[in-house]
């Protein structure tokens, strides 16, 4: 009798330490630490690289046989530059459409079909970027561009274009990043106060007017969230653009110019390397460089979700 009273209170107090408000800390440690080791583990495999190369060589360099990663670093940037600009242009226009132009039964009829752009694999954007949009890019929309802009140098076609590079890439990566940064912006602007916009149109505002002066500004927090978390979705892309950006090792001149990111520099030099260990080190630094960009990004997100809240 005394044994079972025992293990019915040993029970008891272990039932008291698995309630959800106490394992709500644990969670967070253990994620801070897993994320403090990822962060730790990465540098400290790229330490051979700083200690043969330098930091200035190796982060600035542009001669991978010398370990320069600086050229795979600026072709993420230009790429990721080229895809948050097209999806800002085309996607801002569409979240405004959706939430304050369309009828709402036609939205939410119209919201699920970009969603599941998502859906699709990053490999199969990249098999039709490769052969089904890369001849319309090379064949009329880059001809278009260069008419247009060809007096500026980096927007001039280079000879023996082929197709593949940033512009490709980046233009594949905007339509992949259009359902997280529609989607975002689509929910911001939904939720200013309506009685923000009533009184607008009582003061005699126009409905775009409306929009312009008085939703987008209060939706802007929303807005730039999802500009940073499109930017992050883009850096972060493997298998898109080691298909269409044409293995460049050198910092692209033109928009059209062939390149690698650094995702791409990874997935691509990691089997050649193997038994190279100053390369596994410098490659361990390109993804080092990647976990830094997207923990500021983050942080960057969280930062204006924050002052949105406050104003």
């Amino acid at each position: 009798m005394n044994l079972r009273n025992e293990v019915r209170d040993l029970l008891r107090i272990y039932r008291g330490w698995l309630r959800g408000e106490n394992l709500l800390f644990p969670c967070f440690l253990f994620a801070a630490i897993l994320l403090f080791m990822i962060a730790v583990f990465i540098f400290w495999q790229s330490i051979p690289a700083l200690r043969v190369v330098g930091f200035i060589d190796l982060v600035f360099g542009t001669d991978w046989q010398a370990y320069g990663i600086g050229a795979f670093i600026a072709a993420s940037f230009l790429i990721t530059a080229i895809s948050v600009f097209i999806a800002v242009v085309i996607g801002l226009p569409t979240a405004i459409y959706l939430a304050e132009f369309i009828p709402a039964r036609i939205g939410g009829l119209l919201r699920p079909f970009i969603d599941m752009l998502a859906g699709i694999p990053s490999i199969v954007y990249g098999m039709w970027g490769l052969y089904a949009f890369r001849p319309v890019l090379k064949d009329n929309i880059a001809p278009f561009i260069d008419s247009v802009l060809g007096f500026i140098p980096f927007f001039r076609i280079p000879q023996g274009y082929t197709g593949c590079g940033a512009l490709l890439a980046g233009i594949v990566l905007a339509i992949m990043i259009f359902p997280t940064f529609i989607g975002i912006s689509n929910d911001a602007i939904r939720m200013v106060p309506a009685a923000y916009r009533e009184a607008s149109f009582a003061l005699g505002a126009t409905r775009w007017e409306t929009v312009k002066k008085v939703v987008l500004p209060n939706a802007s927090s929303g807005i730039v969230a999802a500009l940073i978390l499109s930017i992050a979705r883009v850096i972060g892309e493997t298998m898109a653009v080691l298909f269409l950006c044409g293995g460049g090792r050198g910092i692209p001149q033109t928009i059209y110019g062939i390149c690698t990111p650094m995702t791409a520099k990874i997935a691509g030099a990691v089997g050649y390397n193997l038994d190279n260990p100053v390369a596994m080190s410098a490659l361990f630094m390109i993804g080092f460089v990647l976990f830094l960009i997207s923990l500021m990004l983050i942080l960057a997100v969280n930062l204006v979700m924050r002052r949105g809240r406050m104003a």
